[in-house]
């Protein structure tokens, strides 16, 4: 990660906290994962914005003494849980910013996030993407039980790759680090009132040529 920062001939100035370091920008980087629903004018002009503010994210993140620790000891000192460990940097009414970290062999289950719009970039590693959006016909169910997904993206992510959530499109994702671990920077913001999660177990093998998957959902609530 040290190397990673020196290509972008990085130098940390006076040491500050993580808030201190986004301070005159965080509005900024909120009000572009605002406009994923249709703000920018294509995809390439939006995926061109996320990457350059998630960059530039992570530079003015390394003045602080807490990110650069985490990130450069790829989260040694994080407690972790069987699947993953996370880390909150920063966050205020507007969102939250923090780091996610994966490992080989304990992929994160397909899950949502209700309500919120959020951007992911790799700092370190390689993970499998799976992104889907919840048929419409079940979006409004707050309850568990079997449902259909239609998928919108299965990729490699690898260093600097970005991808990201809406409220509905795309909101349903998993990660699979194809590296021993895979760590990400995260921006999240809430759109609507916030309701529960819930898990997504599909029933099924997906393939390539499928455009629609069944899945038995759980609410975190259950679990």
């Amino acid at each position: 990660m040290l190397a990673q920062a020196e290509i972008m001939e990085f130098k940390a100035p006076v040491e500050m906290t993580a808030s201190e370091s986004l301070r005159g920008v965080w509005d900024d980087f909120i009000n572009s994962v605002s406009f994923i629903d249709g703000g920018y004018r294509n995809k390439e002009e939006m995926i061109s914005v996320l990457n350059h503010n998630m960059v530039l994210m992570h530079k003015l993140l390394l003045s602080s003494g807490m990110y650069r620790g985490l990130v450069n000891s790829s989260f040694s000192k994080m407690m972790r849980t069987k699947y993953w460990g996370s880390r909150t940097i920063h966050e205020d009414k507007l969102g939250k910013v923090g780091l996610l970290s994966i490992y080989q062999g304990t992929p994160v289950p397909l899950h949502d996030h209700p309500g919120t719009r959020g951007v992911l970039m790799v700092l370190d590693g390689e993970a499998e993407l799976e992104r889907y959006s919840l048929i419409e016909k079940y979006q409004d169910s707050q309850s568990s039980g079997l449902v259909e997904l239609e998928s919108c993206e299965r990729r490699q992510l690898k260093p600097f790759d970005v991808t990201w959530f809406e409220e509905t499109e795309g909101n349903i994702h998993g990660f699979e680090a194809k590296t021993d671990q895979c760590v990400l920077l995260k921006i999240q913001m809430p759109v609507q009132p916030v309701s529960s999660r819930s898990w997504y177990f599909p029933t099924c093998t997906f393939s390539e040529e499928q455009e629609t998957v069944y899945a038995r959902r759980i609410m975190s609530r259950y679990l």
